[in-house]
């Protein structure tokens, strides 16, 4: 009954007992007649026997609910039995947490996992505690040891990679909130790759076994120090050429079969002695900066680091010019190919068919003159063709040393090698003066019997000077 004689009103209700938790509407009456419009309460309940901390306290849904640590046990903060106030939880932000450190193990597991409570927050100590580490799928308990304010579990074999939910119980009830715990194969990362030394060393209870991260429990001779890869030499070579690689490393290499991996995927075999490691550059066209790593086969990197290694590829040109020398130091005019090329990738089988540029010369050598520049086609007369016999004189300018040929009067075996081309025909070089870097052929023009203008140019086995 409310006194409605004076206004305004400050009323005092108390909810009943039979009201379940939920929302409901609250009004007042008079004569049970609704005097107000409707409010809504919220009524709680503490939550029963089995809540964790969390589950039970929160200041603004359920302010009166407390939970005590030592019973582990939820209930109205006026009748909760606790056997200290330090021990009696009313915010979720002051409910028990643990730390672990390390959280993490290998997948053989056994290893003293370290507990440690805030203060004031221990489990009783008659409270048996159990570990649990929840997989995908399944689920392995182990008891805890309690000493002082601490906790000490042993982390089971787990078999295969894969994070576990850790989680602390006492009577059958979570004592804080799950956190994750991962178990790690020494050989395999999470992504599935094959480890490599530092990370493997970073790693407690792994080592690096001769070529492999594994336990050290199981490995015999551990290495003292990840093998890492100091230089290779050449650092450079052509894209279409095979070059011998030289790679040293900073400690002896075991016995095992090697391999060279250029680009990440591209193997070549591998030869090891002592601190040296030798292979073959690959010919399938890499060009640019690549890595260069050191594998074993079958198996992963053996190396700690990987090298930078450059394959030079050489412009496309139908003419010898200055832009071949240009694109890279290994670039060069082939003779015989007509190409810009790398001296390895050039068919021929001597030097001589190579030009390269140097600080006394372009690289490519130049048709400045040629005597006479015209001359009269074969005429037919009285069923005869009028031989008319001419000759002509090419200097060429800027020949290196290999390509210059001796100077003699008249032809040789020396001068075999060189020709003189006229459109179609081809006629051989009768002598040849020689003056610095300058070679004047001399060649009788061949009978053409159709006038036009025809290329002319002095070949050496086949190919342009």
């Amino acid at each position: 009954p409310v006194d409605v004689s004076s206004l305004p009103l400050n009323l005092k209700c108390s909810s009943p007992g039979s009201l379940v938790a939920g929302e409901h509407t609250l009004q007042i009456a008079i004569s049970s007649v609704p005097y107000t419009n409707p409010v809504i309460v919220s009524v709680y309940d503490c939550p029963s026997s089995g809540a964790t901390c969390g589950q039970c306290v929160d200041p603004l849904a359920r302010p009166k609910c407390a939970y005590c640590l030592s019973s582990m046990q939820c209930g109205l903060d006026a009748t909760l039995p606790c056997a200290t106030l330090q021990q009696r939880v009313f915010s979720n932000s002051s409910c028990p947490s643990i730390s672990i450190l390390p959280s993490n193990d290998t997948i053989s597991g056994g290893r003293n996992i370290p507990i440690t409570f805030p203060p004031g927050r221990t489990p009783s100590a008659s409270a048996v505690l159990v570990c649990s580490f929840t997989f995908s799928p399944g689920t392995i308990n182990a008891t805890a040891s309690v000493v002082g304010n601490a906790a000490t579990c042993v982390s089971p074999s787990a078999g295969s990679r894969s994070v576990a939910q850790f989680e602390l119980f006492s009577q059958g009830i979570s004592f804080a909130p799950a956190t994750p715990f991962e178990f790690y194969d020494c050989r395999i990362d999470l992504l599935g790759n094959l480890r490599r030394c530092s990370s493997c060393a970073a790693l407690s209870g792994c080592g690096w076994c001769g070529s492999e991260c594994g336990p050290t429990v199981t490995c015999s001779a551990l290495a003292p120090v990840c093998p890492r890869l100091i230089s290779a030499t050449p650092s450079v070579a052509e894209s279409l050429a095979e070059a011998l690689v030289t790679i040293t490393a900073n400690v002896e290499l075991p016995s095992n079969s090697y391999e060279c991996i250029f680009n990440g995927n591209i193997r070549t075999p591998a030869l090891a002695s002592g601190t040296t490691l030798s292979c073959t550059t690959p010919t399938l066209g890499l060009s640019g900066v690549v890595t260069l790593q050191v594998g074993i086969s079958s198996a992963g990197l053996w190396a700690d680091n990987d090298l930078p290694f450059e394959f030079v590829k050489c412009p496309s040109s139908s003419f010898c010019d200055a832009s071949c020398f240009a694109s890279h130091s290994l670039c060069g005019w082939c003779v015989d190919q007509q190409q810009c090329t790398g001296r390895g990738q050039c068919s021929s089988r001597d030097g001589a068919m190579w030009l390269q540029a140097s600080n006394s010369s372009s690289g490519c050598a130049s048709l400045v003159s040629y005597q006479p520049q015209h001359m009269q086609v074969a005429l037919p007369r009285l069923n005869r063709t009028f031989t008319i016999f001419e000759d002509v004189s090419i200097q060429i300018k800027g020949l290196p040393t290999d390509l210059l040929p001796p100077a003699t009067k008249k032809r040789t075996g020396l001068l075999s090698d060189y020709e003189c081309v006229f459109g179609p025909r081809s006629v051989p070089v009768t002598s040849v003066a020689i003056q610095g870097d300058s070679a004047t052929f001399t060649c009788t023009a061949p009978q053409l019997t159709t006038q036009g203008v025809y290329s002319l140019f002095v070949s050496y086995r086949g190919g342009s000077l």
